[in-house]
């Protein structure tokens, strides 16, 4: 089991809203539906070469609690920035998950 000391942060999970609107085009919203405690890490090394510029994306590596309430459909948000959900990986003797997650551009159309 995970120590609960190493759960430093709240993170949000937010699953996906699609209305439409009165031109009937599709609008998605990410609202909260899980809360919970984890540890947050930068990943080191994620350097990344695409069209000849030098790409340095934001990965996190975050470990919380399982929970049937996540899954890799959904984003993160953490200290006011959302995250997209590379991998989730658990581990059965720990009941814990690790999720691996880029940084969202939002003023990149990400």
């Amino acid at each position: 089991m995970i120590s609960s000391g190493l759960l430093k942060y709240r993170i949000s999970f937010l699953q996906a809203d699609v209305d439409r609107n009165s031109f009937g085009e599709q609008i998605q919203t990410w609202i909260p539906t899980y809360t919970c405690r984890a540890d947050v890490k930068f990943s080191k090394g994620s350097r990344a070469i695409l069209a000849g510029e030098v790409w340095n994306p934001t990965s996190v590596v975050i470990t919380c609690r399982r929970s049937d309430k996540i899954n890799n459909r959904q984003r993160i948000r953490w200290e006011g920035n959302q995250y997209n959900i590379v991998s989730i990986n658990p581990d059965a003797a720990d009941r814990s998950l690790t999720i691996i997650a880029d940084l969202i551009n939002e003023n990149n159309g990400g």
